[in-house]
């Protein structure tokens, strides 16, 4: 029997116009579609590759190719200040030029408030990306709008698996969920926290969470405390789920074993982070890891 083709989701995009946005949106379509689902050029090419055709061969499998268009992705310019996309040795003019030459349906997705530019700004060879029904990812919204975009690559022919999340044996001693009027009095005392009941858990049932973003001075910063929280957080056994990108950590507080609904544990954690957040707010915690220069040092990427 013949090897299952790969499905890929191609993604094209300017690291300096949405290099971040587009970190999350990879992860969350390797989470829900598998590592070899998705390429992006920065992880899924690895030291000793040809770029050029590392970046072709990936284009062969693709399904689809998601255009990803910020602010400025239209006018980011080469060092003698030409727009690059009317460049035709430019990696996002190409990629988006194969993809129309070769009908591979195409998703211009407008972040970070972005839209669609003119025609005129664009070269004569992807005038025709205009033609495609864009879609906008919305940091407020990110959810909702991830939700219909990986339903939307579902259709496109990519193969969506079953979040692979491993629950601990459940605890008989969590103790009741809060009631409506318990989370209504909670909310009060923290009022950076709202409800969230806008994801679903493994099972595809709604969940119910408390949800807060925390802005650090830095990456670093960022990234020192959630692990100064770990050691907290191992030892009073109840993890959040939260994730961070660059400088931001968003929280998401429920307990999984009372149906994805908040307890008072939850309400201890969400105060404990709260009151080493204020430690962050008012000085300048830590340098990276020495790990962390070592590998920053160590990635070099082509001009994209």
């Amino acid at each position: 029997m013949p090897p299952t083709p790969i499905k890929l989701a191609f993604i094209s995009y300017r690291r300096a116009d949405s290099g971040p946005t587009v970190d999350r949106l990879g992860e969350t379509i390797a989470q829900n579609f598998g590592r070899t689902s998705v390429f992006i050029d920065t992880s899924a090419i690895q030291t000793g590759d040809r770029w050029p055709k590392s970046i072709e061969q990936a284009l062969k499998k693709a399904v689809v190719l998601i255009a990803v268009m910020g602010p400025d992705w239209v006018r980011i310019p080469d060092k003698n200040g030409f727009p690059l996309i009317h460049k035709r040795e430019d990696w996002v003019h190409k990629e988006i030029s194969y993809a129309l030459d070769q009908k591979i349906p195409i998703i211009p997705l407008l972040v970070q408030n972005a839209e669609l530019p003119e025609a005129d700004a664009l070269p004569k060879a992807l005038k025709r990306l205009l033609g495609y029904q864009a879609f906008e990812l919305r940091r407020q919204q990110w959810e909702p709008d991830i939700d219909q975009l990986l339903d939307r690559l579902e259709e496109l022919g990519l193969d969506r698996r079953a979040p692979q999340i491993k629950y601990p044996d459940r605890n008989k001693k969590k103790g009741p969920s809060l009631t409506d009027d318990e989370l209504g009095r909670v909310l009060k005392r923290l009022s950076e926290w709202d409800l969230d009941d806008s994801r679903v858990g493994p099972d595809r049932t709604k969940k119910l969470e408390l949800r807060r973003s925390y802005e650090f001075s830095s990456f670093e910063d960022a990234i020192h405390f959630m692990s100064t929280a770990a050691r907290h957080v191992t030892r009073i056994d109840h993890h959040p789920d939260w994730e961070n990108v660059w400088k931001t950590i968003t929280v998401w507080l429920t307990t999984w074993d009372l149906g994805h609904r908040p307890s008072r544990h939850d309400v201890d954690l969400a105060q404990y982070l709260d009151q080493l957040y204020q430690d962050y707010e008012t000085q300048n915690i830590s340098e990276p890891p020495k790990s962390y220069l070592k590998t920053q040092r160590a990635r070099v990427h082509h001009d994209r």
